[in-house]
C-alpha cells in the first residue's frame, strides 16, 4: 500500500467522531473520574454530547455505570443525570486527559425526563453519592491526600514502560507535590520516601535474559 494511502487511513482511524446535529449526537464509553473528598469516588460511565460542543459541558447527559467507594464496588449503577457548569468543568478536565482512550459513537439523541437530575457542582454530586452509599466519605487529613495523589502519580509514572529507581521516583513526587498547604517538606519528602519505595519494583524494569538452575 502506498505511503500516502497509509497516512490517509491513519488520519482517519485517529479523527474524531463528528456527528451533524440533524442527525444525532456524539457519545463517549469508557468515561471514568475520581471525585469526593481523598478522591474516594471513582465513577464509570458514559457521556453524551447533547450540544454538539465536542466535550463536556452543561446541560449533557451522563450515565454512570459504576461507582467505587475506596476502591470497593457499591453495588450503584445505572445512575442517569445532566451537568451543570461547575461539574461540566471538572468532567472536561478530565476529558481531555483521557480522550485518546474513550470509544466514541454518533447515537440518536436520547429522551430527557422532566426528573432527570442536575448537579451543579462536584460537591452537589458527592452529597448525592454519599447518600446512595451509606455515608459521607470522612474527611482526610492533607497528608493523607497527598499520600493518595502521590500514589496515583507513581501509578502513572510506572506504567510508562520506564526504569525509573526508587530515589528519582521520590525526586519525580517531590517536584510534583511542589508545597501543599498545611505541610512542610519533610512531611512531603517523608511520604514521597513511602510512596515511591511502595512502587520501586513495579518501576524497575530488567532486561536481560536469565536461566535458572533446577
Amino acid at each position: 500500500m502506498p505511503a500516502s494511502a497509509l497516512l490517509s487511513l491513519s488520519l482517519l482511524f485517529a479523527a474524531p467522531v463528528v456527528c451533524p446535529p440533524q442527525e444525532g449526537q456524539i457519545r463517549w464509553d469508557g468515561f471514568s473520574i475520581k471525585t469526593g473528598p481523598g478522591n474516594a469516588y471513582e465513577l464509570r460511565g458514559t457521556l453524551w454530547d447533547r450540544d454538539t460542543s465536542n466535550g463536556p459541558s452543561a446541560g449533557d447527559l451522563v450515565r454512570i455505570d459504576e461507582v467505587l467507594k475506596n476502591g470497593r464496588a457499591t453495588g450503584a449503577e445505572a445512575l442517569w443525570f445532566l451537568m451543570g457548569p461547575g461539574l461540566a468543568a471538572d468532567f472536561g478536565k478530565r476529558f481531555r486527559e483521557t480522550q485518546a482512550s474513550l470509544t466514541s459513537a454518533c447515537e440518536s439523541r436520547v429522551e430527557i425526563g422532566k426528573d432527570m437530575p442536575t448537579f451543579k457542582t462536584a460537591d452537589a454530586l458527592t452529597g448525592y453519592l454519599s447518600e446512595l452509599t451509606g455515608g459521607a466519605v470522612p474527611r482526610t487529613s492533607p497528608e493523607d491526600e497527598l499520600r493518595a495523589q502521590m500514589n496515583g502519580w507513581a501509578d502513572e509514572i510506572c506504567k510508562q514502560g520506564k526504569h525509573v529507581d526508587e530515589k528519582e521516583l521520590e525526586k519525580l513526587l517531590v517536584t510534583r507535590a511542589g508545597s501543599p498547604k498545611g505541610l512542610s517538606k519533610p512531611v512531603v519528602r517523608g511520604v514521597a520516601h513511602e510512596v515511591a519505595a511502595k512502587y520501586a519494583f513495579a518501576c524497575t524494569r530488567v532486561e536481560g535474559k536469565f536461566t535458572f538452575d533446577k
